[in-house]
Formats: C-alpha cells, structure tokens, sequence
C-alpha cells in the first residue's frame, strides 16, 4: 500500500476556508480595541470614539469585500479577477463617500475625532494589507492544472 494517488486521477481540490480571514480580523480587532481603551484613558472619549469607528469602518469593507471576493473564487473562478476590481472600485468610493458624510455631519464637532479616525484607518489598512500579502506568498497553490493524461509529467 503506497500514498500515491492512483495514476489518472487528479489530487483532491483543496478548500481555502476563511480561518486566514479571521485570524486579520481577530488581529486587527484586538490592536484596535487595545488603543482605544489606551487613547480613552490618555485622551478622553473622542479619540476612543474615533479609534472604534476606525475599526469597524476597516472590518466592514475590507471584511465584507474579502468574504464576497472568497464566494466568488468558489462559485466562478474565472470572474475573480474583473469581481475583485469591481469591489476594490465600489470599496474606495463607498469609503469616500463615508468620510464625505461624516464630513457634513456634526460628528467631527466634538464627538468624534479625525486625527485618531483617520489613523485608524490607515493602520487597519496597511496591517489587512500586510496581512494578505503575507496569506497570498506562503499559502501553496498549484498556478494550472495540467490537463488529463500529463499528470505524471515531471515526476521521478
């Protein structure tokens, strides 16, 4: 008995389940409450405000597009690519169409603070970026598949 596939049939498709996706959210949601209660206690209510809408502003887009862009590679992987710059478009505008609102709102007169709102943002997305790279370079994924017949092509 050998752990060899049988000759002809190709290996097991391999499910990327979203256990990468939670481990940034849960990494970037810890980081985030952490300042806030550091800013809350240093500098008052507004920045601690600001840091916690900072968080659910990144989770809310990048979370929400990640997980639709996931669905998608299962459903039509060929779509994946025209989908995922569909979303990152609808994301930038839907952000700046947040900040534009918050902007007209009375929110910024005391409530809520830019400076710790904006640096929020700014950390969430480079840490979700960071993270992502870091998922996409060490995660193993075969680039094609070779077509029926040549899959003993290569092997010694």
């Amino acid at each position: 008995m050998t752990t060899d596939p049988t000759p002809g049939t190709p290996p097991p498709a391999r499910r990327v389940g979203v256990r990468p996706v939670l481990a940034v959210v849960v990494g970037i949601a810890v980081s985030v409450l952490v300042a806030a209660g550091l800013r809350a206690w240093g500098s008052g209510e507004p920045a601690a405000a600001s840091v916690a809408l900072g968080l659910l502003v990144v989770l809310a887009f990048y979370g929400i597009g990640t997980l639709f862009l996931a669905a998608v590679v299962r459903v039509m992987p060929g779509a994946s690519l025209a989908l995922g710059m569909l979303t990152y478009s609808f994301q930038v505008l839907a952000l700046g169409a947040f900040f534009i609102a918050l902007a007209r709102s009375e929110m910024l007169d005391g409530r809520v603070d830019a400076t710790w709102l904006g640096g929020t943002i700014a950390v969430g997305t480079l840490a979700w970026v960071v993270a992502h790279v870091r998922w996409a370079t060490t995660r193993r994924q075969l680039a094609y598949d070779l077509p029926p017949g040549q899959q003993e092509a290569g092997a010694r």
